[in-house]
């Protein structure tokens, strides 16, 4: 499974995919040391391809990945329409 979304951004999200999967996310290197400086749950995340199913990518590897088939892309934006949300 690819996830695209931002630089920074999200990472509740990814979080909870962690834990709800137990595995971890892939993500850039860059990425990880952001992560490491605010101190967000690095044990969720590692910078090892292989060692995930799921990760997150920029948009720009998003666009590649959408080519190679058998990919699961998804866009983590931040709109929603709320006004028909029931809780």
């Amino acid at each position: 499974m690819v996830l695209s979304t931002d630089s920074l951004g999200k990472e509740d999200i990814l979080i909870a995919l962690a834990k709800e999967f137990d595995t971890r996310i892939w993500v850039a290197p860059i990425r990880y040391k952001n992560l490491l400086s605010i101190d967000l749950s690095p044990e969720c995340f590692t910078t090892e391809r292989n060692d995930s199913w799921i990760w997150v990518v920029n948009k720009k590897e998003r666009d590649q990945l959408k080519l190679e088939k058998g990919n699961l892309v998804i866009t983590l934006t931040g709109w929603a329409n709320k006004t028909n949300y029931e809780c």
